[in-house]
């Protein structure tokens, strides 16, 4: 499956709610996170984290996000196979933030995997949470203090809009 219809143009700003935007940007300032899907998202994250780790599939997807890198980015873009996803975060070791945004079908291991590289008190997030193929994820966060936005995003491909919901579990600190 090829990456958004639109090519990336500035600015960058991840498909998320507004609100959604804001507390990912509030929980990630100057923090190191995980990412796992690529994308305008990617570019977001190195205004304001510490670094940004972001894995990708997609051959294509991946070049068109590492042409608009510039070297003084706290980026590091890693192309991964689908299969290999889930094992991603051993680039990484442990992270304030995960984000989890890849294609449908990763979703879920990549939140089994994301769980235990999230340091204490830190957030794992799950964009689009609320498809039903996502309730093993919600069973794998089970513990975690949980927050979740709901609202209207723009929709990369048709162009209009979707309403979804974007979840943020809180690891707890103890």
């Amino acid at each position: 499956m090829p990456g958004p219809a639109r090519p990336l143009t500035q600015p960058y700003l991840p498909s998320l709610t507004i609100l959604a935007r804001g507390a990912l940007r509030e929980i990630s300032q100057g923090k190191r996170v995980f990412e796992f899907g690529a994308g305008a998202s990617t570019l977001w994250f190195a205004g304001f984290v510490e670094v940004i780790h972001s894995v990708e599939h997609d051959e294509g997807w991946f070049r068109e996000i590492r042409s608009h890198l510039d070297p003084s980015m706290p980026v590091h873009l890693w192309k991964v196979e689908p299969e290999r996803l889930p094992c991603a975060m051993d680039l990484m070791g442990m992270v304030d933030v995960v984000f989890v945004d890849c294609y449908d079908q990763h979703r879920v291991a990549a939140v089994h995997e994301a769980r235990d590289h999230v340091l204490p008190g830190g957030w794992l997030v799950l964009d689009d949470s609320d498809k039903p193929m996502y309730d093993q994820a919600f069973r794998a966060m089970k513990g975690w203090e949980i927050h979740q936005v709901w609202g209207w995003k723009p929709h990369l491909v048709h162009g209009d809009r979707v309403y979804t919901e974007t979840t943020f579990w809180r690891k707890p600190c103890s």
